[in-house]
Formats: structure tokens, sequence, C-alpha cells
């Protein structure tokens, strides 16, 4: 999972709301991505930003399979193919993140 690349520990960010309508959602979306920029320019300047992402609670414009490290993705991608061979996980069933994603 790449977890094998920090050097120390690291706090997982989950903010969570629950609003009236889609216009009310757009905004918060927005908002979020902001602050989430912020958050890790300051992790960054301060030498305490990690690229993993806890795949659980990412974001569906995040990319937490990216953070796992080529080694990793292909030793997924050999075992996906070991013990799925037909993609059935891959294109069945629902779920924002996908070995694929690591093409």
């Amino acid at each position: 999972m790449g977890l094998d690349k920090l050097k120390s520990n690291s706090i997982v960010l989950q903010p969570e709301v629950i609003l009236p309508s889609q216009t009310h959602q757009a905004l918060l979306q927005e908002k979020l991505k902001e602050a989430t920029a912020e958050i890790e320019a300051y992790a960054k300047s301060t030498g305490q930003y990690t690229d993993w992402k806890y795949i659980n609670y990412a974001n569906p414009e995040q990319n937490p399979l990216a953070a796992y490290g080529a080694a990793n993705g292909e030793f997924l991608a050999k075992t996906a193919k070991k013990f799925d061979p037909s993609g059935y996980f891959q294109t069945s069933v629902a779920g924002e993140f996908k070995l694929s994603d690591l093409e």
C-alpha cells in the first residue's frame, strides 16, 4: 500500500456533511477542495505531507492507488489476474477506485 514510504505518523482528514440540495453539495465540494489544497500546501511547506490516502475515505477526485507505488501496483495486478482472471471485480462491483486506475 505504499506505507513503507512513511517516515512518521499521519492524520486522516475525513470531513463529512449532508446537505439538502445539489446546489449546496456543489458549493461544499468546491469549498472542501479549496480547504484540502490549503492543508496539503501547509503540510508540504512544513515537511509533514504524505501522498498516501486511505482508500475507504478518499474523495472521488483523489487517486489513492497512485501512492501504492509501481512495485505494489504490479503485485496487485498480478494477484488480480491470478484470482480474478475475468476482471469481474474491476467491472462488476461498485466502488470508486479500481486496479485499472493504476495504468
